[in-house]
């Protein structure tokens, strides 16, 4: 499959009519292109399009266009439902001049819920390119624990956060070919859990849990949640478990899913000691 993803890409680039006629000096991504005009269409279409029109519209082969369809899906850009292809409900909010702010509006409920229930740092973070960044916190209620300034303006690689491998599972392209062993197992457990821990990966002496927020796409926010080391056992984590359900929206996997925490402390040894 990938190799025909590749070949189609090729294609693109390579039979482009009228190729002479484009700016000189340029290496344009036409199959960026192909994918925005996809979008485009659908966009056109608020009441859905079924996927035979939109290969018209596009004039591309139906394989290639349904490469591009299941790109945009994965990226949460665009849904489909009975057969019909629909912009995302999110496609607005992600794609705005002030989304950050946006995501901090709509999530902020669901980091006040988690934080009340916990009393812990609570951090909503998302893809920027290669890098997770926080862009929200709710502060701990504790006299001691981790500091929000120490954590907001920072990127962080993203297999050394909780939040990061959530969307790793999501952009295996992103992963480092220098990236611990581990974290293939680690990648498996939060696709199988739709939860990650980061146990002193970032930050010295702390733990944290992270979830998806909403439907699992590599554009959306996850939350998670901190705590130093000290205070951190199994019990807390059960508790997040449960907080996380409570808060997260109908459309976040854990809201269907709960999981238990044995598998992690199978690869966690530690958990145990905690």
């Amino acid at each position: 499959m990938k190799n025909s993803h590749q070949n189609a890409a090729n294609t693109y680039s390579l039979t482009s009519p009228n190729m002479d006629k484009w700016p000189k000096k340029r290496k344009l991504a036409t199959t960026l292109f192909k994918g925005l005009d996809v979008l485009f269409i659908i966009c056109s279409h608020p009441d859905g399009i079924d996927v035979p029109s939109v290969v018209k519209q596009l004039g591309q082969p139906r394989s290639n266009t349904v490469w591009l369809l299941e790109s945009l899906e994965h990226y949460g850009l665009i849904e489909r439902r009975n057969r019909l292809c629909f912009p995302s409900d999110r496609l607005p909010q992600l794609l705005s001049a002030g989304a950050d702010l946006a995501l901090k509006d709509k999530y902020r409920p669901v980091m006040d819920k988690i934080n009340a229930a916990l009393g812990e740092l609570v951090v909503l973070a998302r893809l920027k390119g290669s890098e997770l960044v926080p862009i929200d916190t709710v502060k701990t209620i504790h006299r001691v624990g981790f500091d929000p300034n120490e954590i907001v303006p920072a990127a962080y690689a993203s297999e050394k956060t909780a939040s990061g491998k959530l969307l790793l599972t999501q952009r295996p392209d992103l992963i480092r070919k220098d990236a611990p062993k581990k974290l293939e197992k680690e990648l498996e457990l939060a696709r199988k859990h739709h939860i990650a821990f980061n146990i002193q990966d970032s930050f010295q002496d702390m733990v944290a849990m992270a979830t998806w927020v909403d439907i699992p796409a590599p554009a959306d926010p996850v939350v998670s949640v901190c705590w130093p080391l000290y205070r951190f056992n199994l019990k807390e984590a059960e508790k997040a478990i449960a907080a996380f359900r409570v808060a997260v929206p109908v459309s976040a996997p854990l809201k269907k899913h709960n999981p238990s925490l044995d598998d992690f402390i199978s690869f966690y040894p530690q958990l145990k000691d905690l």
